[in-house]
């Protein structure tokens, strides 16, 4: 127990999500998740993207364009997660119910 939980450790955060997507074949899942990742990526990846959030005030996110894109992305990205967790398998379901942290 003690190798396998080491060589978990040592796998990026994406790295164990794709095995996880590949291991219950949630393609689905998949496919929203990572597009959502892509996207909220991509938006921190263009620099006046990411200083016009910086600057954002909080009365002024409700109403940004850009804030708004990024907060779909991570809507999406949980919806994906929760696809995953709770409408791909009936084991992985009752795992994370019992023994996940959320």
């Amino acid at each position: 127990m003690t190798e396998f939980l080491f060589q978990f450790s040592q796998r990026c955060p994406l790295e164990t999500l794709a095995h996880a997507f590949l291991t219950y074949e949630a393609w689905e899942a998949a496919k929203l998740s990572f597009d959502a990742y892509e996207e909220f990526l991509s938006i921190l990846d263009d620099p006046d993207y990411r200083e016009r959030l910086e600057k954002l005030k909080v009365d002024q996110v409700m109403t940004d364009e850009i804030f708004g894109r990024a907060k779909q992305a991570a809507s999406a990205f949980q919806a994906g997660l929760t696809k995953l967790f709770f409408e791909t398998n009936d084991d992985l379901t009752s795992a994370a119910q019992t023994d996940g942290v959320f």
